[in-house]
């Protein structure tokens, strides 16, 4: 199973590619500053600290041992931001926040109808 694994050390606007990740059914592991909002640790995801390169390399190991851990991720990530959940919440209420949420639903959308085409 393909993952997406975001280890920056630098904070992100909006996180995009792990939102991208998450409606992909791809379980996520990231590290990154910013995006520490999007991902419940152990719930649909892994939260690591950031530079931790052994920690990183120990989940992604996990998820190839464990197809069940990186179903499970997959699919509560899938289920959230189907849900929607990834709204006004997750960003600012400034007018790059919610650029930031237009562009970012808006890949939501993309990516659900892509899988939707495909089923």
């Amino acid at each position: 199973m393909d993952a997406i694994v975001h280890t920056s050390p630098e904070p992100e606007l909006a996180g995009r590619m792990i939102v991208e990740g998450m409606a992909a059914a791809r379980p996520v592991i990231t590290a990154a500053g910013g995006v520490t909002q999007i991902v419940r640790h152990d719930r649909d995801g892994w939260r690591l600290k950031a530079g931790d390169a052994a920690a990183s390399t120990n989940a992604t190991g996990t998820l190839r041992a464990d197809p069940a851990v990186a179903q499970h991720f997959a699919k509560r990530g899938a289920e959230r931001c189907a849900a929607g959940v990834f709204s006004g919440v997750v960003f600012a209420a400034d007018d790059a926040g919610n650029q930031a949420r237009r562009v970012l639903m808006q890949t939501v959308q993309t990516v659900q109808a892509m899988q939707t085409k495909h089923a």
